[in-house]
C-alpha cells in the first residue's frame, strides 16, 4: 500500500478545521531523481515528505495524523496509532479522513468518518476505544488510465472517477460482526500489512535493541570511541568495546550510562531505517535533528533519497525546527510549511511549491525570511521577551 493523498477534516488546530498532504510527487521527476519511486508513469511518489514549523504549530499531530491514517488503511485499530492520545484530545466529537491510496497497482480512495461513539460496544471499557467508525465509503479507480496528478490533488474530481465497492452503513449486521466499531473497511481490498514505524522526540532511552545485524557499524558512526558491542546469550547483558582498548559489562537497560543519548538514538532510528528500507514502508520521526549532528541526520534522509538503500520506494516523513535539515531534500514538492495565524491562532499547512517555484532557492532561507510568513516568531513578541528579561535582569546589575 502506498498512500498518495490525505484529506483531514473537523480539527480545530487548522484554519477551517481541514488540512491536506500530498505524498505523490506533483513536479517533473526526471530520470536522474532517485528520491522518488515509479508506481506507473506519470504516478511517482515522493520518497522524503518534511513538514517544518516553529514551535506549536502541530507538528507532532500531524506527524500522528498521517500514522492514524496509515494504520487505518492497513486495517489496524484506531487506538493503535503511537500518538492517539496527542490526536484524541484535539478532536471535538470526531475526525474526517479522506485517503487516497495504491494497492497492487490499484488506486482507491477511502472517505472514513470517525466520532466519540454516544453508546459504545459493551467491550469498551476505556474512553480512548470510545472513537470509532460511524460511516465509510471506499472507491475503486475504474478509468483504464491512471488518474493525472491535478485529479490526485483534487478530491472531488477523483471520486468522480471511480466506481462506490462498499458503504459502511449498507454492510449487513453478519458482515459487520466480523469488523470491530474501530476498524475500516479498507481491509477488504488491503490484504497486505504495510510496515510503519514511529519513532517520538522523547523515547530516546526506552527499549534500545542492540540485538540487530550491524550493530557494531552503526555505533562507529555515530560514536568513534566505540569499537564494537558484543550482546551475550542471554539477550539483556553485553560487553562494549572501546578504541583505546577498555571495555564495560553492563545490562542492555544500563547502556545510557555508556552510550549518549544521541548514540542511543541514532540506533534505534537506523534499525527502524533498515526494516522499512527493506520492506517499502513509511519511517515517522518527530524532530529529526533532536539528539544528532546535522551531518548524521543528512546521511539518514540520504538512505531514502538513493536507489541504491532504497529500492523498494520506502517513505520518510519527519518534522523539524531546524530549516537548514530542509535543503539537503533534493525536490520542492515534498516540503510543508506549517505556519499559525496570529489572529485566529489556527494552523495552515503550506506546501512549499505552491509558494516558491524557483528550484535553486534554499529552503532554510525562505523558512528563516518570513518569506511565506507565520514561519518565525512576531518581531513584537520577541522584542517584549527582550524587554521582559532585561527588566527581570537589570536589578542583577545594581
Amino acid at each position: 500500500m502506498r498512500l498518495l493523498n490525505v484529506f483531514f477534516e473537523q480539527l480545530s488546530l487548522f484554519v477551517d478545521e481541514c488540512t491536506q498532504f500530498d505524498l505523490f510527487a506533483e513536479d517533473k521527476v526526471p530520470a536522474s531523481d532517485e528520491s522518488t519511486f515509479c508506481i506507473a508513469k506519470p504516478m511517482y511518489t515522493n520518497n522524503v515528505l518534511s513538514i517544518a514549523g516553529i514551535n506549536a504549530t502541530g507538528k507532532t499531530t500531524v506527524l500522528g495524523l498521517l500514522e492514524l491514517t496509515i494504520n487505518v488503511i492497513n486495517g489496524k485499530p484506531l487506538a493503535s496509532a503511537s500518538s492517539y492520545e496527542g490526536i484524541l484530545y484535539r478532536i471535538r466529537t470526531g475526525i474526517g479522513i479522506c485517503a487516497v491510496f495504491e494497492q497492487n497497482g490499484e488506486i482507491y480512495v477511502l472517505e472514513s468518518q470517525a466520532s466519540l461513539l454516544l453508546k459504545p460496544p459493551t467491550n469498551v471499557t476505556q474512553w480512548r476505544d470510545a472513537l470509532g467508525f460511524t460511516d465509510e465509503s471506499l472507491y475503486h479507480w475504474r478509468k483504464p488510465r491512471k488518474p493525472s496528478k491535478a485529479t490526485l490533488s483534487n478530491i472531488d474530481a477523483l471520486v468522480g472517477g471511480c466506481e462506490l465497492l462498499l458503504e459502511r452503513r449498507h454492510m449487513t449486521d453478519r458482515d459487520k460482526s466480523f469488523l470491530s466499531h474501530n476498524v475500516s473497511i479498507a481491509t477488504s481490498v488491503t490484504k497486505r500489512d504495510t510496515l510503519c514505524l514511529y519513532q517520538s522526540a522523547f523515547d530516546t532511552h526506552d527499549e534500545v535493541d542492540v540485538s540487530f545485524s550491524g550493530i557494531s557499524e552503526t555505533l562507529r558512526v555515530f560514536d568513534p570511541s566505540v569499537e564494537s558491542l558484543d550482546l551475550k546469550e542471554d539477550g539483556k547483558s553485553c560487553a562494549v568495546f572501546f578504541a583505546n582498548g577498555s571495555f564495560a559489562l553492563t545490562s542492555v537497560d544500563l547502556l545510557e550510562m555508556y552510550l549518549s543519548s544521541g548514540t542511543i538514538k541514532g540506533l534505534r532510528l537506523i534499525k527502524s531505517a533498515v526494516e522499512v528500507l527493506s520492506s517499502g514502508g513509511y519511517l515517522l520521526v518527530d524532530e529529526i535533528e533532536n539528539h544528532l549532528n546535522k551531518q548524521l541526520v543528512n546521511v539518514l534522509i540520504d538512505f531514502f533519497q538513493s536507489s541504491d538503500t532504497n529500492p523498494n520506494g520506502a517513505t520518510l516523513v519527519f518534522t523539524t525546527h531546524y530549516p537548514e535539515v530542509l535543503d539537503r531534500i533534493h525536490r520542492k514538492d515534498n516540503v510543508y510549511f506549517l505556519t499559525r495565524d496570529m489572529q485566529t491562532r489556527q494552523v495552515r499547512a503550506i506546501k512549499y511549491s505552491s509558494k516558491v517555484k524557483r528550484i535553486e532557492n534554499k529552503k532554510s532561507e525562505v523558512f528563516l525570511s518570513n518569506y511565506i510568513g507565520g514561519t518565525a516568531p512576531r518581531y513584537s513578541d520577541v522584542q517584549a521577551l527582550r524587554a521582559l528579561v532585561r527588566e527581570a535582569t537589570s536589578h542583577g546589575t545594581q
